[in-house]
This record gives C-alpha cells, sequence and structure tokens, in this order.
C-alpha cells in the first residue's frame, strides 16, 4: 500500500501549528490543502508502514487542538470563533468511513470533507460569542491652532526638488508656524494612516504639522523588494528640507508604518542631527529602531500578533527579537508567519498589522521626552 497520508499527515499538521494571528476559514482551508496536496505528491516515493486509523485520529487530534488554540485565541482577540473543532470532527468520521472502502473511495472521501467543512460552517455553531469591549470614549480635541497635514503624491523631478516644494506647500499653509513638525513616512502606495494623525493631534492640542511626499505608487510588500532604495532617499531629501526650513523653538519628529518606519529609521541613520525623535509603528524585523543621536528619544508599536514585525528568513533558524503570543519551531514558524501575512491588514484595530487609537500614549511619551 502506499505510504502518501504519512508525509500528507505531517505536513498537514504543519498548516494548523500555532500561528501568530489567528486565520480565517478561507485562508485556514487554502494552506491546509496546500500543504497536505505537497504531502500526498512528496509520499510517491515513501516507504513506510501503510496508514490506518491511528494516523488519522492521531492527526486529527492535533488538527482539533490547534485550531481550537486558534478559535481561543480569536475570542481572546475579541475577534469571533471560527468553530474548528466541530469541522474537525466531521472531516475525521468521514476519512475514517470512506477509508474502509479502498481507493475507489478516494474521490468520495475527498468530496465529503469539503461538503462536511462547507455544511458544518454554515450550521454549527461558531462556539462562544467574543467578549464584548465597550469602545474607550473619542477623545474631543479643541486645539488652540488648526493642525496642518500635506501629502505630496509622486511627480516629477529629483527627491529634492519635490522634498522642497511639499515644504513650500508646508509653509503656505502655515504648518512652520507650529510647535511640532513630523516628517511623516507614508506606506509603499503613499498612504497615511489617519489614527495616526487623529492620535497626534489629540497628543499636540493640535499644535502640530505633518508632512509626507510619496516613493511609490504600489502596495508595501511590492515597496519593500523594489524600492527601498527611492523610500530611503525621498525621505532623507524630506528630513534634509524640513530641518533647512524649521523655525527656531520647533522640533522636528519622524514618523512611520510599516515600511515607512523602515525607510524613516534608515533616513534617520544618515542624517542624525535632523530630526528629535521618532515614533515608528509596526516596523519590519530588519528596521533599526534604537536612536541614532543620544537626543533622540525613539517609541516603537508592534503589536504581537503582528506578522509583520517579526518575519524575517531569520525564522526558519532563529526566535524572533521581539515576543509573540506563540512558540518559536524552527522552519514551522517561517511558514506559519509567512501565511499569517494575508491576512495581517485585515484584522481589527489593535489586532495584526492594524494600527489605532492604541498610538496615542506613544505620542504622549514622544513629546514628553522632547519636551
Amino acid at each position: 500500500m502506499s505510504g502518501r497520508p504519512v508525509p500528507a499527515a505531517l505536513l498537514l499538521a504543519v498548516s494548523t501549528a500555532p500561528p501568530v494571528l489567528p486565520r480565517g476559514l478561507v485562508t485556514q482551508l487554502a494552506e491546509s490543502m496546500v500543504l497536505a496536496g505537497l504531502g500526498w505528491w512528496a509520499g510517491r516515493a515513501w516507504r513506510g508502514a501503510p496508514p490506518g486509523p491511528v494516523l488519522v485520529v492521531a492527526t486529527a487530534a492535533w488538527v482539533a487542538v490547534t485550531l481550537g488554540g486558534q478559535d481561543a485565541h480569536r475570542v481572546a482577540l475579541g475577534m469571533p470563533p471560527v468553530g474548528w473543532v466541530p469541522m474537525v470532527v466531521a472531516a475525521t468520521v468521514i476519512v475514517l468511513v470512506a477509508g474502509r472502502g479502498g481507493r475507489g473511495r478516494r474521490v468520495v472521501t475527498a468530496g465529503g470533507v469539503v461538503l462536511a467543512l462547507a455544511v458544518t460552517a454554515a450550521v454549527v455553531p461558531a462556539g462562544a460569542s467574543p467578549p464584548s469591549r465597550p469602545s474607550p470614549p473619542a477623545e474631543v480635541v479643541t486645539p488652540a491652532v488648526r493642525p496642518v497635514h500635506v501629502a505630496a503624491g509622486l511627480g516629477p523631478g529629483t527627491p529634492a526638488g519635490r522634498a522642497d516644494a511639499a515644504v513650500r506647500a508646508l509653509a503656505a499653509f502655515g504648518g512652520l508656524a507650529r510647535r511640532t513638525l513630523v516628517v511623516v513616512v507614508p506606506t509603499g502606495s503613499g498612504w497615511v494612516d489617519p489614527a495616526s494623525l487623529a492620535s497626534l493631534e489629540a497628543a499636540t492640542g493640535g499644535d502640530v504639522a505633518t508632512v509626507a511626499l510619496a516613493y511609490d505608487d504600489a502596495p508595501s510588500w511590492v515597496s519593500y523588494l523594489t524600492a527601498r532604495d527611492e523610500a530611503v532617499a525621498t525621505t532623507g531629501a524630506l528630513l534634509a528640507a524640513v530641518a533647512r526650513a524649521r523655525p527656531p523653538g520647533s522640533r522636528v519628529l519622524l514618523h512611520g508604518e510599516s515600511l515607512g518606519a523602515l525607510a524613516g529609521a534608515q533616513a534617520w541613520a544618515r542624517h542624525p542631527d535632523q530630526a528629535d525623535g521618532a515614533f515608528w509603528v509596526g516596523p519590519p524585523a530588519d528596521t533599526p529602531t534604537a536612536p541614532v543621536a543620544a537626543d533622540g528619544p525613539v517609541e516603537v508599536l508592534a503589536h504581537p500578533t503582528d506578522p509583520a514585525a517579526i518575519w524575517s528568513p531569520r525564522l526558519l533558524v532563529a526566535p524572533p527579537d521581539r515576543p509573540v503570543p506563540v512558540p518559536w519551531l524552527p522552519v514551522v514558524s517561517f511558514v506559519q508567519t509567512s501565511v499569517d501575512l494575508l491576512g495581517a491588514v485585515g484584522a481589527p484595530a489593535g489586532v495584526g498589522h492594524h494600527y489605532g487609537a492604541e498610538q496615542q500614549p506613544g505620542w504622549a511619551r514622544l513629546l514628553a521626552a522632547t519636551g
């Protein structure tokens, strides 16, 4: 008999190993089917003992425990559970029953498992409801002055020329009269997080001006691979332009989220005297977040459930530098974190790579540290 189910079971078990960010139904099923399929294909050369009910039950037990843990994690994060355990039980029963019929029922087995998962997801309650989390009362800010935000998109010219134009626009809107000037490094698509701007306005009482300069028009993961040099060069040019125009008594801060944090940190490392501090949100794992100047405090906000903040090829052989809610496993953690990236941005605020009002305390500490 073929030993194909043995490596298939092993890779199925890998697919449900505890991830940093709990999975949704589609993502988890897709990963499990791909890895189990790869194991089935690789099992053509397997020379192990014929699989039997023990292998099926052992694999199902592991899958039920790990996916049940994911549901518990979802509830703890305020997310609705998927209801994995009844799905796994239904699929296991179908596999055990169909397995008694020999090879002729493989197609029926596969179809039955898919049907069981679909029906169970539709009719079985998803378990306990997530605990209610009352939203904190929104802080009402009545600024003495109106905050100024300038964001310049892509355009012709050199980074230095575009940076000078952005600072002229900042001056024209009265931004240079604000106490706090913030150079915001956008994501690859040029996006600036409105929740971050709102938190900054609340922390400064409105006495703030921000300026951002786009360096690409692609998703951050694409820019991370193809436009990192452009991101750093553009940020360095804007930082230098703001530093030249800053009036006496003002402070210049740097802020970036995701790839913006990486580009901002690298630009500041090249020009350590042009900013007074920085706030990095969701920085990639290879971001140099340590201060680059003795008088330059740095605040870093990275959710433990943010895979973008820990993903690195180093996960293949070493644990992440930041604390995460799951144990590290060689190779397995790299695979799981790579899949986690697919749902990182779509998580609720405060979870994964979705940051919200929790940024305000970081801004408050940075403002206090920079006077």
